[in-house]
């Protein structure tokens, strides 16, 4: 199920661009029910959004809708076509970027995310300091 999200350029609030050719860029837009986070590989090369594009937005699908109502994981919105999805936003900054010291017992929160991801069938291959948001509540 897809949540309507209007990606109307004039509700564009951010653009963070892939960090490099093959990566997604990211457009969060305001919306309604709070703000959402579009990943899509619409902008890159033919090949790369047909072959890599494809396959992760469909890849991510799947592990979003397996994820969902795990606390700590963003909420999935839906899939936008074949190379793009959509979550809730979470402003905060990644772990790469967050103030030290970190909030107390935040190494026993991710822990607990992660545990509960595998519990629900999902493998984090490349799990690094970018791919992880550190709220202020931790």
């Amino acid at each position: 199920m897809t949540d309507a999200v209007d990606r109307d350029p004039t509700l564009a609030i951010k653009r963070l661009t892939g960090r490099n050719w093959t990566k997604a860029d990211i457009v969060v837009y305001r919306q309604p029910k709070g703000a959402v986070a579009v990943k899509d590989y619409a902008p890159r090369a033919w090949w790369v959004r047909q072959t890599l594009g494809r396959w992760m937005t469909s890849r991510e699908t799947r592990a979003y809708q397996a994820a969902q109502g795990i606390p700590g994981v963003a909420a999935f919105r839906g899939r936008l076509g074949p190379f793009a999805l959509a979550t809730n936003w979470v402003d905060a900054p990644t772990l790469a970027e967050a103030p030290r010291p970190l909030p107390d017992g935040w190494h026993a929160r991710l822990r607990t995310v992660v545990e509960q991801l595998h519990a629900h069938g999902i493998a984090l291959g490349d799990l690094h300091r970018r791919d992880i948001l550190v709220a202020p509540d931790g």
